[in-house]
């Protein structure tokens, strides 16, 4: 039996930067830090990564955690990672990153359509149709996900492609790096489209798939479980960050880690998500697919288990672009500038802001695949005011949630009355009232939103280490208040998610920017 004092060392690994978190062995949260990643936009369109910078950042961010901490280094008994989907590192045999994609790359999206392409929803009938049997997904449009960024390597810079040893996700790539040990888990394997999914408890790849894309096996990491314990803390950074030699468990990509982190281990329960992007997930029992709305059932991080994965592209990162167009960098690096902001917007009515804005600035995933449409401010008045403005975005970015909720409660043959909020967007209580109202639907926020995916992470390696199972770890969930819809709005945000459906079908406006 561990001492109570013990602590799971988590890193949550996301697009803008490395948060850690201790985690005590009842899954509550007893302190975080960050450290921030950069991104490199290439001059074709690419949105990349360095290995050198992640290093960097985990680095960083693991000291200022255990700055005010330091008795804790020694009560540390596990180390576990979750990390974004659809980042994928080419990994040479020296064990270097030559290139990191992120899921915001669409440089793929051309080659996908030609290689898959054909008059299915976008695909060839009998070229989509395995994926969808094996996976019950398939190579998304858009070009953004792993098997997409493998395939660019491989067109248009087989240098890459040729002089790496494995492509593995983000995450693993981490543990890589931390252990020295080579593996993937099911879950963060899926986004490749390469394994047998059609039983939740035997995942492997799958030979016909292989052949449809054309990638060698050997490149590819050996498949283990999110609890699974794949090494120990190499002695470099033990005596690096005078840590003991932790076990290091396997974890998972953010949108499973989330589930659990979250409190909804249990089917059917959903969770809403916003950060850089956002997402609602639910685990389910079964698997099928909505090729439609690109909406899936892909192998979850429990055992056993699927969860109905989905992703919009731009949420809390549109924001942030809004602002840096509004507002000078002087002003976004003012002390509570998201708190004035807030308060500003705050003072909007919601009947008075006839103004709407689209908030694909990436183009988008779901309920629409396509990586061409794009971002508006509809409406605007000479009147309107950067208050109006943001608020608009607020009201955006919930209304694009409202559009995936419709398929996703149409996919699981659920109507959800609650949905437990994290990221962080659940930390601000006009957002958290706005999607009360867009939603109509009750919003709750947790405790330590931002830290759910790293709890998540952290409850793996408890898990792991037979300190409780699932259940257990969810009930111990705590939450902050409730936000009720009011139901006065539900007719101005229907008329509002009508004016942006009919934008996203508008293809004469959308073709208009290529």
């Amino acid at each position: 039996m561990r001492k109570n004092s013990a602590v799971v060392l988590a890193i949550d690994h996301g697009t803008s930067g490395m948060k850690t978190a201790l985690v005590n062995l009842h899954g509550e949260v007893i302190q975080t830090a960050s450290y921030p990643t950069k991104l490199i936009f290439t001059s074709d369109g690419g949105v990349e990564q360095s290995g050198t910078n992640w290093i960097q950042a985990v680095e960083k961010s693991i000291a200022l955690l255990y700055h005010n901490k330091q008795e804790y280094r020694k009560k540390t008994i596990a180390l576990c990672i979750s990390s974004t989907f659809s980042t994928t590192v080419a990994v040479d045999k020296q064990g270097n990153a030559l290139s990191i994609l992120t899921w915001l790359d669409a440089r793929a999206a051309k080659g996908i359509r030609k290689k898959f392409g054909g008059k299915f929803l976008g695909y060839s009938f009998f070229k989509i149709l395995p994926f969808l049997y094996y996976t019950g997904g398939g190579p998304t449009l858009s070009g953004k996900d792993d098997l997409a960024h493998i395939l660019f390597w491989k067109d248009e810079k087989p240098e890459i492609y040729e002089k790496a040893q494995f492509f593995l996700p983000s995450k693993d790539y981490l543990n890589f790096v931390l252990t020295g040990n080579v593996f993937a888990t099911y879950d963060s394997m899926a986004l490749f489209w390469l394994t047998n999914n059609r039983n939740p408890n035997s995942i492997q790849y799958q030979n016909r798939l292989l052949k449809l894309s054309s990638i060698e096996k050997e490149k590819l990491p050996p498949l283990v479980s999110s609890t699974y314990c794949i090494g120990k803390l190499l002695p470099k950074w033990q005596k690096k960050w005078n840590l003991p030699p932790l076990p290091i468990f396997a974890g998972s990509a953010d949108l499973p880690a989330a589930c659990i982190g979250s409190g909804c281990t249990e089917n059917f329960q959903p969770h809403l998500y916003v950060g850089t992007s956002s997402w609602i997930l639910a685990h389910t029992p079964w698997r099928k697919t909505d090729p439609a709305h690109a909406i899936a059932c892909l192998p979850a991080a429990i055992e056993g288990k699927y969860y109905a994965a989905n992703e919009q592209d731009m949420a809390g990162g549109a924001l942030e672009k809004v602002c840096s167009w509004l507002f000078s960098e002087t002003e976004r690096k003012q002390k509570n500038f998201f708190q004035k902001l807030e308060k500003e917007a705050s003072n909007v009515a919601p009947s008075k802001n006839n103004l709407l804005f689209i908030p694909w600035l990436n183009g988008e995933k779901t309920p629409l695949d396509n990586e061409n449409v794009r971002g508006s401010f509809l409406g605007l008045h000479v009147q309107h005011s950067k208050a109006h403005l943001i608020r608009a975005v607020y009201e955006g970015i919930a209304l694009n949630s409202k559009w995936l909720l419709f398929y996703l409660e149409k996919f699981l043959k659920r109507n959800f009355s609650t949905l437990p909020f994290i990221g962080g967007g659940a930390t601000s209580s006009l957002w958290c009232q706005i999607y009360a109202d867009v939603l109509q639907k009750e919003i709750r926020p947790l405790q330590n939103p931002q830290a759910a995916n790293a709890r998540g992470a952290a409850i793996l390696a408890l898990v792991g280490l037979g300190e409780g199972d699932f259940s257990y770890f969810s009930a111990k969930t705590k939450f902050t208040k409730s936000y009720q819809p009011n139901k006065e709005l539900a007719d101005l945000y229907e008329k509002k998610l009508f004016v942006l459906k009919k934008y996203a079908k508008n293809k004469s406006l959308n073709q208009l920017f290529f």
